[in-house]
């Protein structure tokens, strides 16, 4: 085979400075898209493997092919910016943010007048729903 040999070949990916990740820090989880990305080079110069540089990522981000620093000659077999890894939250903390949405929903519906809701009857809110609102509602003329 010659330097002017192209071949297709799986190289794989690798991802470095976990600790300067705000978002691995904060317990992101790393989601390997592509553990290899396959490409074109020569057969002479085929990269041992790309580093995914993690630096600055923050949960709900994503590097792309195009954050990857592949040598020169060499180029995805697929076309476009695809997505390598993502940083995802865990479960807890996809759970303590969800929790934290709710309770800051919450307390902002004591701000807004049309969602104030004055609880003259504990069993009204304990029925059913279409119930529930129709006696909210109701006791709204009543509120303070």
């Amino acid at each position: 085979m010659s330097e002017k040999t192209r071949i297709s070949v799986d190289v794989p990916v690798r991802a470095i400075n976990e600790k300067e990740s705000p978002g691995f820090v904060k317990g992101g989880v790393l989601n390997f898209v592509r553990h290899e990305i396959e490409v074109y080079c020569s057969a002479t110069n085929i990269p041992e493997e790309f580093v995914a540089d993690l630096t600055g990522l923050d949960v709900g981000e994503s590097l792309h092919v195009e954050d990857l620093k592949l040598p020169e000659g060499v180029e995805p077999t697929t076309e476009g910016n695809f997505t390598v890894i993502t940083l995802v939250a865990p479960s807890a903390l996809k759970s303590d943010e969800d929790a934290a949405s709710s309770a800051a929903a919450a307390s902002n519906a004591g701000s807004l007048p049309w969602a104030r809701v004055c609880n003259t009857s504990a069993a009204a809110s304990r029925s059913s729903s279409s119930r529930a609102i129709s006696a909210s509602s109701a006791s709204m003329s009543s509120c303070p």
